[in-house]
């Protein structure tokens, strides 16, 4: 059982690193691309608009308790809609890449029709 965890966290690390969907090497047409967009400089990707990234501890617990005991307005405003799953597309997919959401903390990545990755972290 470890060495299958092993070499399936291996094999993930791998395919992380080694596809451009994920940061891997791009080809010059890609970065011809990229170099296009506004939100592109000096080799990455950065945020038009500045982001306050701090977080103190006393910001965490004031979160925490306004999660855990302050009504907020989290109820939808309307009913959110549910497609039905068609197993035989999710089986037969040939696209590039897609992430279907399946609810909670459930994610299907379907990249290139060789790797399906059912991603929850309550496994």
């Amino acid at each position: 059982m470890r060495k299958n965890s092993v070499t399936i966290l291996i094999l993930y690390c791998l395919f992380h690193s080694c596809s451009p969907k994920f940061g891997g090497d791009i080809t010059k047409e890609q970065q011809a691309e990229y170099e296009k967009s506004s939100n592109y400089s000096g080799g990455k990707f950065i945020n038009q608009i500045k982001v306050d990234e701090s977080f103190s501890f006393k910001e965490l617990r004031k979160g925490l308790w306004e999660y855990l005991f302050t009504s907020s307005n989290a109820t939808p405003q309307s009913d959110i809609l549910v497609e039905k799953i068609d197993s035989l597309n999710l089986a037969q997919f040939k696209d590039s890449n897609r992430l279907i959401w399946f609810g909670h903390s459930t994610f299907l990545l379907q990249h290139q029709n060789f790797l399906n990755t059912l991603q929850n972290k309550a496994f």
